[in-house]
């Protein structure tokens, strides 16, 4: 047998805010792009130009051709987990909505995440006798420490391939959270 292949990393899309300011684009002149040939949406006020994904949209162009020209934030987030646009959102955005504020919703801090299939069923309501609240209790409490502690520093570490520092491990062991290395 050979030696084995080695998986080449993708490049991931950073989080950082463009230095750039992004244009300011009325909804009017949205409106005009809502065609396969010239596709954008707004969400959370800001316009992204889905022409070239939309033959990768893993719901189909359909799905995003329905959406276009207009505002699409609340069909996005009843269809996908805002983590989303903070992946790889940034490729696709040429402007903001004109006069109004800008932003990715996503879930404050350690909240239940409300898009779908993004959390275990009792943490939407549904009751289960493997599950209670400690069990909700402590997800909250480390989810709440990794989304302060470490989301804004995860493309850093995987852009360098490098596991996060000591001293994020040892701000684990304070908040009293075990911390595991596997692997």
């Amino acid at each position: 047998a050979g030696a084995p292949t080695r998986r080449r990393r993708r490049p991931r899309m950073s989080l950082a805010v463009s230095e750039t300011p992004l244009r300011a684009i009325s909804r009017e002149e949205v409106a005009r792009h809502a065609s396969a040939e010239s596709l954008w949406a707004i969400i959370d006020g800001r316009v992204y130009d889905l022409t070239r994904f939309a033959k990768f949209h893993p719901g189909g162009k359909q799905a995003l051709l329905s959406v276009a020209g207009r505002d699409a934030t609340e069909e996005f987030y009843a269809n996908h987990k805002a983590d989303i646009l903070r992946r790889s959102g940034d490729k696709y955005v040429i402007g903001v909505v004109q006069g109004e504020e800008a932003g990715v919703r996503g879930r404050p801090a350690g909240a239940v995440d409300k898009g779908p299939y993004a959390e275990k069923s009792f943490r939407r309501g549904w009751r289960t006798p493997y599950y209670n609240d400690s069990h909700a209790a402590c997800q909250t409490a480390v989810r709440t420490f990794l989304d302060n502690e470490l989301r804004d520093d995860v493309e850093k570490f995987e852009e360098a391939g490098k596991a996060p520092s000591r001293e994020f491990y040892r701000k684990m062991g304070a908040a009293g959270i075990l911390a595991a290395r596997i692997g």
